[in-house]
């Protein structure tokens, strides 16, 4: 069932707004029957950032959404970024990094959402390719489906953050807040 439909019959049993976090596919919005109100958690990401000692690290992220997350959290942290491009082969699913040299010591590459790890995976391994020592993974959405951990770990990441939209083990920090926000604006 295609999530077009799934709105529609949302839309006839009753539902006439619906808040995402982080919406991983925006288009989906201009079609949607009903608003869907996307809640934005990079700067809760980037204050939990912040609050584990990692406030000074160079930020990267993947493709032209992810250079928007990249700078709204390099922004929050008074910090530099930069953008990943990565491109899949077809026919071996191979995922290819295209990303300018990155001389930090430590970098941390943010996501909306992790699903098999893949192209996090290659992320890191690229980064650990130019010599940076310390690299961390951070999302909003966990899915780390398959082997996504043993990918992501296995390439020289030092550990995953997430939030808490999908319950996981990897699960450091809250998203409630925005959640908390947006129903009081509705009560006003």
């Amino acid at each position: 069932m295609s999530i077009k439909t799934i709105l529609k019959i949302l839309y006839q049993v009753g539902y006439r707004k619906i808040y995402t976090i982080n919406m991983h596919s925006p288009w989906i919005a201009r079609e949607s029957p009903i608003p869907l109100i996307d809640l934005r958690a990079e700067k809760i990401l980037a204050r939990y950032l912040k609050e584990v000692g990692l406030g000074g690290s160079f930020i990267v992220s993947m493709g032209k959404r992810g250079e928007e997350m990249a700078r709204v959290v390099a922004e929050e942290m008074s910090a530099e970024y930069a953008s990943a491009k990565s491109s899949r082969d077809r026919r071996t699913g191979e995922v290819k990094i295209e990303l300018e040299e990155v001389s930090a010591e430590r970098v941390v590459v943010v996501d909306d959402i992790i699903s098999t790890g893949g192209t996090m995976a290659s992320v890191v391994r690229e980064l650990k390719r130019m010599g940076v020592k310390r690299v961390y993974a951070a999302c909003v959405h966990a899915l780390l489906v398959g082997g996504a951990v043993e990918k992501i770990m296995g390439s020289g990441a030092e550990r995953i953050m997430a939030s808490d939209t999908i319950p996981n083990s990897y699960v450091e920090y809250s998203i409630i807040e925005l959640i908390e926000k947006a129903i009081r604006r509705e009560l006003r």
